[in-house]
């Protein structure tokens, strides 16, 4: 009977962790699981899994530590359907769509198929993007236009474990330096984002404990809520006032934690940038069982412009930041909890920087209706690039669509 009892307790302590939401309203990782195995040992370390601490006096304790991979086979698909009444086929049909690659703590990407095949691949020439265009419009006309892709990765869990003494010195003439601390459209650094990084980190010098305090000041600062609208500018029109602390605070979903972020850590000299990606633990779903992600997803935003549904993986977005001598940081201020200097590996990175390059065939003087989840381009750039830009003027019920199976 007691270990029957000791069973049930299990149970529902793992229906807790799965179902109960994130910060502020969250939704949180769909589906994670609590039940993967532990990671292999690191140099240097006591514990496993989280609970790790470093051996002070050996350098090689030190470092950022990727661990634990796990190999997810990945369906992603797009699907746009437009009414012939309404579009100009030789305008309106082009789609331009992020399409995973290797970086620090996802390897061995490999493209199985892509059905069909792109009229163009390239890379952004600045984040080093991968990107694959489709214009639809130079197909037979049917009722619906679509591409598969299918492919394989290796994801690892990232464990930051830094000394702050050991932080060596920004080199503020690199090219990498200037392009991830310049201000931007979408990380627009406001005099007012100077003035809230000054009080965000206080009296501290050293780079990764400012950040450490800029992260746990967005946490404080912004309070979880869906907005169609994206990017610093807007993040500052929703500011209110707390009434017992006094203090201000603003409104806003991911996308714009990690805005935040990046504009604070940019603003006092640290290099920062936005990661776009799906989130979660859910090999059962697929097309035929899974829901949208958010109702907001099938809604159309005041100036006429669309978003697509997603459907799989939750769609999210995080930051990180770099330290001479360690490398890129993640830092996750919308969860909270251990996301700084820690990322699970039940992740598919998309894209990397906010108001990304899409190529030349972008529109670039006007947007023409093209952009991604009702905020349209800017000067040929997506402000945020996590799945498909389209014609989110004219098309409606468009259907993004991301799962996952771990590979044996």
């Amino acid at each position: 009977m007691k270990r029957l009892s000791l069973i049930l307790l299990a149970l529902v302590a793992l229906v807790v962790a799965v179902l109960l939401p994130g910060k502020s309203g969250y939704p949180g990782p769909r589906g994670v699981s609590p039940e993967d195995p532990p990671p292999p040992s690191v140099p240097g370390f006591t514990g496993h899994g989280d609970a790790v601490e470093p051996d002070t006096n050996r350098a090689d304790s030190f470092g950022v530590f990727y661990r634990n991979p796990r190999v997810y086979n990945v369906q992603y698909s797009f699907e746009i359907t437009p009414d012939p009444a309404t579009i100009d086929r030789q305008r309106d049909l082009k789609v331009w769509a992020p399409i995973p690659r290797d970086w620090d703590s996802q390897k061995n990407v490999q493209i199985l198929s892509v059905e069909p095949e792109p009229d163009a691949r390239y890379d952004d020439p600045e984040y080093g993007n991968r990107i694959y265009y489709w214009d639809f419009g130079k197909e037979p006309e049917r009722s619906s236009y679509q591409f598969k892709v299918m492919l394989q990765l290796e994801s690892y869990e990232i464990h930051a474990v830094v000394d702050p003494a050991r932080v060596e010195p920004y080199d503020t003439t690199s090219e990498e330096y200037k392009l991830y601390t310049r201000s931007g459209h979408t990380t627009h650094i406001t005099p007012e984002i100077r003035e809230m990084a000054r009080i965000a980190i206080g009296d501290e010098g050293n780079p990764y404990l400012q950040a450490q305090r800029i992260w746990g000041f967005v946490q404080e600062r912004v309070r979880y809520q869906q907005t169609m609208e994206r990017g610093i500018d807007f993040l500052l029109t929703t500011a209110s006032v707390d009434e017992e602390t006094g203090n201000p605070y603003f409104r806003g979903a991911c996308g714009q934690h990690s805005a935040l972020f990046v504009a604070l850590a940019r603003a006092a000299g640290i290099p920062a940038r936005s990661v776009q990606g799906f989130v979660g633990w859910a090999p059962r779903l697929n097309h035929s069982n899974s829901q949208m992600y958010s109702a907001q997803d099938s809604m159309v935003s005041p100036e006429g412009f669309a978003g697509a549904e997603h459907h799989g993986l939750g769609p999210h977005v995080w930051a990180e930041f770099f330290l001479p001598g360690y490398g890129w940081i993640p830092s996750d201020p919308t969860w909270g909890g251990l996301e700084f200097g820690f990322r699970p590996h039940w992740k598919v990175m998309m894209s990397k920087g906010r108001d990304v390059p899409l190529g030349p065939m972008a529109p670039q003087a006007f947007n023409e209706g093209y952009g991604f989840q009702w905020m349209p381009i800017h000067e040929g750039r997506a402000d945020l690039f996590q799945s498909p830009v389209w014609n989110i003027g004219k098309l409606r019920g468009t259907r993004v669509e991301i799962y996952h199976t771990p590979d044996p």
